[in-house]
């Protein structure tokens, strides 16, 4: 089984550390060495899921369908690797807080979301949605934990369809990342 931990290197990416974990999978922050670049790895955590050679075929049919989603509001998958005979997702890493995170940060200080920006994000992440559902690829599980905030405030919907790839599966578990951020950062 491929062991991950902060300087590990996997293909040609250097771990880092791991910054979010949930049901089904974890998400690990690297560092591509070719393209000099942070990226996120989301690692399928196979003990839980037991996986068969239809599952990851069915992972990587998935990864290209959302590969072709290019939007400034969608986290980029740039690709797939299969080390040890494990998939690992690459995606585009988002150096900010999940929404659910910003908003719950902001209660605690008392602080609301101005409306106008409010309305900018809202219209940001539904444009976001439309290139989706052009694409014929449907979400199922948008909530502020699976939208991520880049380090300007830019919204990019993350998660898309790895979940029901997973749970349209016979003895699957649906589940959805936990809500440090999915591919960014923790806070």
């Amino acid at each position: 089984m491929l062991e991950l931990s902060k300087g590990t290197e996997v293909a040609s990416y250097v771990v880092h550390e791991v910054i979010g974990t949930g049901g089904y999978a974890s998400v690990w922050k690297a560092f591509d060495k070719e393209l000099k670049r942070d990226v996120a790895l989301k690692r399928l955590l196979r003990p839980a899921l037991q996986l068969q050679a239809d599952d990851v075929a069915a992972l990587k049919e998935e990864a290209r369908k959302n590969a072709k989603l290019v939007h400034p509001n969608i986290v980029q998958v740039y690709s797939i690797v299969e080390v040890e005979s494990e998939p690992l997702l690459v995606l585009e890493y988002v150096d900010g807080p999940s929404l659910h995170a910003h908003l719950r940060e902001k209660a605690s200080k008392g602080e609301l979301l101005p409306l106008d920006r409010a309305v900018q994000m809202l219209r940001d992440i539904l444009l976001g949605l439309a290139c989706a559902h052009a694409n014929g690829i449907c979400h199922r599980d948008l909530s502020p934990m699976n939208v991520l905030l880049t380090s300007t405030g830019i919204p990019k919907i993350a998660d898309f369809g790895i979940a029901r790839v997973l749970a349209d599966r016979p003895g699957h578990a649906a589940s959805t990342d936990s809500a440090q951020g999915g591919t960014g950062n923790p806070n």
